[in-house]
């Protein structure tokens, strides 16, 4: 499981080759995912410039409609540092590499289909923190947000909307000193925005999310070992 709490990206300078004016690049880094950001045509080039030297060893994406995504880091000194393949086959994504200290500006080739613009919702880079693994014993949580409205005759009108996604993660047998580091963590965002990928290696069933959360709740404490979960909310 790895986390990103600070997006370095929410700091950054954000052009791209071809936007539409509509929906300009600066939109990938609002805090609203849906706020996306769209090219005029099939494919567009996102330059993403931080303002001094960053460390990042993780990407995400979520809310587009891209089939393919390329991202290419450089140094202070226009250095090419990596280059990242990102797997495009659902709406949101991830990909993680060796940590980077020096990371000053990076360039996102994306594409979508040609029955559609391309868009982009949002991206994080950052620091990816490893976190244990969570029980198996959890699951997705959808949550309906519409209102119902039901007259006294029993007629029912409801408007739909994607059920917002939750997770309850389980963690048990955590050493104290990793909970704390943890528990610091959650300190600098409080319940604020954070980016998640519960299952790094495999997204059929688990796709990296953009979240709010509920911090680190405490259930036990045994001998040197610490028992918590972490609830996860979907946000747009």
């Amino acid at each position: 499981m790895k986390v990103i709490f600070k997006n370095e990206v929410k700091t950054a300078t954000i052009t791209a080759l071809a936007p539409n004016a509509n929906y300009p690049a600066s939109n990938i880094s609002n805090v609203f995912a849906k706020l996306k950001y769209k090219g005029l045509g099939y494919s567009d080039t996102i330059t993403v410039t931080f303002p001094d030297n960053v460390k990042a060893s993780g990407f995400f994406y979520t809310y587009s409609n891209a089939v393919s995504m390329t991202v290419r880091l450089y140094s202070n000194a226009s250095v090419l540092l990596d280059t990242l393949t990102v797997d495009c086959t659902y709406d949101s994504g991830s990909v993680f590499f060796d940590e980077i200290d020096n990371l000053r500006w990076a360039e996102i080739d994306i594409a979508s289909s040609v029955s559609e613009d391309v868009y982009l919702g949002g991206i994080a880079i950052g620091e990816a923190v490893d976190f244990p693994l969570p029980l198996i014993n959890f699951g997705k949580a959808p949550i309906d947000r519409t209102n119902k409205t039901e007259s006294k005759d029993c007629q029912v009108s409801h408007q739909y909307i994607r059920p917002q996604m939750s997770y309850v993660l389980p963690f048990s047998h955590v050493v104290r000193d990793e909970y704390h580091e943890l528990v610091d963590f959650f300190l600098l965002v409080g319940g604020g925005h954070i980016w998640v990928d519960i299952t790094e290696e495999n997204h059929a069933v688990y796709p990296p999310l953009y979240c709010t959360s509920n911090l680190i709740e405490f259930s036990n404490r045994d001998e040197f070992y610490m028992t918590f979960k972490i609830t996860l909310l979907e946000a747009r």
